[in-house]
């Protein structure tokens, strides 16, 4: 029997971090917040940008929110580079970044990444009309 809450807590991991950190990010959401919470949403926020140009990417982003891999799996340093490389292109840009919006309360969420390729489309579309 003690074999089984070791094993049950390994299991539920993955979803239960998923679920606690996304509701963590709300200010008026009671509870103790872990000291790396922003920079696990932003890094979260960077690999899901990444999901958008890498098919390999986006293929164990799909696998870790479906659990076939854990979450660790986003964590391997093989991906943390990709992910750090894609951020400081994205930054370059003048128009790659974060933003956060305001609610109809005025409460912010975010960060919110922007689709720096979409941005670049529609910029160099404008240009040819004129």
């Amino acid at each position: 029997m003690h074999a089984f809450f070791p094993k049950a807590a390994e299991i539920i991991d993955t979803p239960w971090t998923l679920a606690a950190s996304q509701d963590l990010a709300y200010p008026r959401t009671q509870g103790e917040r872990p000291p790396d919470l922003e920079e696990g949403a932003q890094y979260f926020a960077n690999v899901d940008a990444l999901t958008a140009e890498d098919v390999e990417v986006h293929r164990l982003m799909v696998e870790v929110l479906n659990l076939a891999r854990p979450l660790s799996a986003l964590r391997e340093e093989r991906l943390r580079s990709r992910v750090e490389a894609h951020k400081q292109t994205r930054q370059a840009s003048p128009l790659g970044g974060f933003s956060t919006v305001s609610r109809e309360d005025g409460e912010k969420v975010g960060p919110i990444p922007i689709d720096t390729d979409a941005c670049k489309r529609l910029r160099n579309a404008t240009a040819h009309q004129a």
